[in-house]
């Protein structure tokens, strides 16, 4: 029963689809041959990817995360080992940079942002995604609950970049379910290990209940997205940012 939140997140977690689709759409449009810097790369997802496309690939990481708490179970190889903030490396290194759901993990994101333009060359672009409403995880390393527009607006405007894409392709409704399907399934996991035996039976005997109506409610609310027009609980942002000089 440990695996019972895991099991309905990743079954109805198209936030983490759409953003696979985000990052290797934009990726493939960058040149072979550009050098790429992955900030708070973790376990590498898209490095194959990177590699296949002729980018050369530099990953950074502070490298202090749980294996099992990291999307790919355990970190890939760490190019540059440092702080986000303070990264070892040149000036103006990098065509592109990646930095995806990295800044709700540190205390100054403004700083991190200052790092990403300092380390891209004119008209480099920075590939990046965030949370607008997020429920605390990779704890204690979760210092931000979610961003909005005028954050993307206010560090353009500090750092030198453009905004050339800022949006997110689902509405609110979609993960408002996702949250309280995840925190449904957390207490239910919670009974079943906690609680008497014949609280643990009944937990089991709703089991089916609970599935079948929270995949319907998620299923709901997938359709409610189409006719929202408020963006403000939707999931999170995907960024493109460009260097300007």
């Amino acid at each position: 029963m440990i695996g019972i939140k895991t099991f309905i997140t990743s079954a109805i977690d198209n936030d983490q689809r759409l953003r696979d689709k985000f990052v290797t759409e934009t990726i493939i449009q960058i040149q072979s041959g550009s050098s790429l810097i992955d900030i708070g790369a973790g376990g590498g997802p898209y490095k194959d990817l990177i590699a296949e496309k002729g980018i050369k690939y530099t990953s950074q990481d502070f490298g202090q995360l749980p294996d099992e708490i990291l999307r790919e179970g355990g970190y890939s190889p760490i190019d540059v080992v440092s702080d986000a903030t303070s990264i070892p490396l040149e000036n103006e290194k990098f065509d592109a940079c990646l930095c995806t759901e990295v800044l709700e993990h540190v205390p100054d994101t403004y700083a991190v942002v200052s790092e990403i333009s300092r380390l891209l060359k004119k008209n480099g672009i920075a590939i990046i995604t965030v949370p607008r409403i997020s429920p605390a995880h990779q704890l204690p390393y979760c210092f931000v609950s979610g961003f909005h527009e005028p954050w993307v607006v206010e560090i353009a405007k500090r750092y030198n970049f453009k905004i050339e894409y800022c949006d997110y392709p689902t509405g609110g409704p979609s993960n408002l379910a996702k949250l309280s399907i995840a925190q449904l399934a957390y207490n239910l996991q919670l009974i079943i290990k906690k609680s008497s035996l014949a609280v643990k039976c009944f937990a089991f005997l709703s089991l089916p209940f609970a599935i079948i109506s929270s995949l319907t409610l998620y299923l709901v609310a997938l359709l409610i997205d189409r006719f929202d027009k408020n963006p403000t609980y939707s999931y999170g942002l995907h960024i493109i940012l460009k260097k300007k000089f």
